[in-house]
């Protein structure tokens, strides 16, 4: 379930790294102007990210050449569970942001576009609205 916005972020609910496809599904909706369909956004996401994983298994990874896809989130046909945000910007075409606390990571640095963001306090992930680096 998508909360209401509080200021800079918006709660996401979810186990197993639900809140984390949630939370840019939903992004993603309001960037295109699109309604939201839960069940049908964050499936249609794990999807991506499984076929993506899949056909770069052996590609390396953009900021570590020695490290490859398949070493970074290897998951067998019809498994996409667990967050891979290392991969998410090349799946959806735009930087993310992942904060943890004062820490910002930047994945998918070189692409262009307003970078989606998220925070992740525990294991739980938040949408994080309007900052700008």
């Amino acid at each position: 379930m998508i909360g209401a916005r509080h200021g800079s972020t918006r709660s996401v609910s979810g186990a197993g790294g639900s809140c984390f496809y949630r939370a840019l599904a939903y992004q993603m909706c309001e960037r295109e102007g699109k309604a939201y369909h839960d069940a049908i956004e964050v499936a249609g996401l794990r999807n991506r990210v499984r076929a993506y994983l899949q056909a770069h298994a052996d590609d390396p990874v953009p900021y570590d050449a020695q490290l490859t896809w398949h070493e970074l989130g290897g998951y067998p046909a019809g498994y996409a569970e667990l967050p891979v945000p290392q991969a998410m910007p090349y799946v959806l075409g735009r930087p993310l942001f992942v904060h943890l606390g004062k820490t910002i990571l930047h994945y998918g640095k070189e692409l262009m576009g307003e970078p989606l963001q998220v925070r992740l306090a525990g294991e739980h992930y938040t949408i994080q609205y309007g900052i700008r680096l």
